[in-house]
């Protein structure tokens, strides 16, 4: 990865030369954040894979490639599908508090901008069980990890999936306030059997934007200082995390 852009460039292990064509679905927040994986993209075409870029903003009304990418042949946009229903309403007032969890970690007590900042999408209701400098009791952290265990796939991410066929689903940032809607997508491809991974957008992602809820297959980090991030902050199993 060069770490001065978050460009991945000729990754190896993803997808390698020579082998069957696949369709690649990468949901990411918005547009401009497609910008961090312009080499992926490039690679991944230029080997005859093709690629779908999916952006959460629901300002993109058309299906238009960036500037920046329409040198890419074999890369598309696609609106935004957004899961629906009960869930669709209210999973992000959950999954907005669990991130809030990974401020009374040792490491980031003092990191008070990123905790005020992650405080602020938390759930009105729920907030009664965060209280400052003390840690939620253990069966509150255990009842938003169930709520989330109970969060059935989304029926209307799953019927995209299905029609559209994807060999793999990339999701990035994957760990954002604003952006539980990727969790939905990692469950969905779970549940069909589709590998799903989680390039690691910034040098702060793991960091400063909440905490991995529901484990990709495969997680794809900078250097060995995120891994141990994931580790120790995330406790993601060293199995799953490639260093670029």
């Amino acid at each position: 990865m060069d770490q001065r852009t978050g460009n991945l460039h000729g990754r190896q292990d993803c997808v390698s030369s020579g082998v069957e064509p696949k369709k690649i679905l990468f949901v990411t927040h918005v547009p401009s954040q497609a910008r961090h994986f312009t080499g992926l993209f490039e690679v991944l075409c230029s080997r005859g894979h093709k690629v779908t870029l999916m952006a959460e903003h629901k300002s993109l009304k058309a299906q238009k490639v960036p500037g920046y990418l329409e040198h890419i042949e074999g890369l598309d946009v696609t609106p935004i599908v957004a899961a629906r229903g009960v869930w669709g309403k209210y999973a992000r007032a959950f999954r907005g508090t669990r991130n809030f969890l990974l401020y009374y970690n040792e490491s980031l007590k003092n990191k008070s901008i990123f905790r005020d900042r992650a405080y602020e999408w938390t759930d009105p209701f729920l907030r009664k069980h965060l209280k400052k400098g003390e840690k939620p009791e253990v069966k509150f952290i255990k009842y938003l990890e169930n709520v989330e265990e109970n969060i059935p796939p989304s029926k209307t991410i799953l019927k995209y999936l299905k029609n559209e066929g994807f060999d793999l689903i990339l999701v990035s940032p994957y760990i954002f306030y604003q952006n539980t809607f990727h969790n939905d997508y990692v469950k969905c491809a779970h549940n069909l059997g589709v590998p799903v991974g989680f390039p690691v957008f910034s040098w702060d992602n793991l960091t400063t934007k909440g905490n991995i809820q529901i484990l990709p297959d495969k997680i794809w980090v900078w250097n060995k200082f995120q891994r141990q991030e994931l580790m120790d902050l995330h406790k993601v199993p060293t199995g799953i995390i490639s260093v670029m």
